[in-house]
């Protein structure tokens, strides 16, 4: 029971409010500017009413501005190219690595393996490089070729003279200054006599 009271109870209030508030409703609206608001378990709230807003130009949205890059940095000044090593005999390799640095040798062939270029090199110590020496083997300063045929007389081989023979054995064989059957034995010495074969 005590429920259904309680609801009864509520239900009277609620009503009375609801009553009260369209009265008070019904004149705010014909005598005074205060809104009543209606609550349904306290007294009523006055409101006083907002200014109507009166409406205002609108205000152009600023473009998002976006954020400036940072300058593009500017590059270092180029590295100055190195000047190239020296190479006195334009050969293309550089003095500190060629094997004859004065004259251009660019296979730097080295013949005998000493590490001077054969450009360069005077292995006999007679002043002529061994490329224009007649005999690089053998010192001959003045490169004297008496027999004209390229190599120098420090070079030449002395060669046994040639043998002029007064005899040229056909039949027999020779023997001394005269020519005598294959089968006998020579007692003399070799002389201006010469076989055939």
């Amino acid at each position: 029971m005590g429920r259904i009271a309680l609801l009864l109870l509520t239900g009277f209030f609620l009503a009375l409010s609801l009553g009260a508030c369209a009265e008070e409703e019904e004149e705010a609206e014909t005598t005074s500017p205060t809104v009543i608001v209606a609550r349904t378990s306290a007294p009523a709230a006055t409101r006083t009413p907002q200014a109507t807003a009166t409406p205002q130009p609108a205000t152009p949205t600023p473009a998002p501005t976006s954020t400036p890059e940072p300058p593009t940095p500017t590059p270092p000044p180029p590295t100055p190219t190195p000047a190239p090593p020296p190479d006195a005999d334009g050969d293309g390799i550089p003095d500190g690595q060629d094997n004859c640095p004065n004259a251009p040798n660019p296979n730097q062939a080295d013949a005998d393996g000493d590490g001077i270029g054969d450009d360069c090199d005077d292995d006999d110590g007679d002043g002529v490089l061994d490329v224009a020496d007649n005999c690089p083997s053998a010192a001959n300063p003045a490169q004297t070729d008496s027999d004209a045929d390229g190599s120098g007389d420090a070079c030449d081989t002395v060669e046994p003279p040639t043998r002029t023979c007064c005899k040229i054995c056909t039949t027999g064989k020779a023997c001394g200054n005269s020519c005598i059957s294959r089968s006998y034995t020579c007692h003399k010495p070799p002389g201006c006599a010469c076989n055939a074969y």
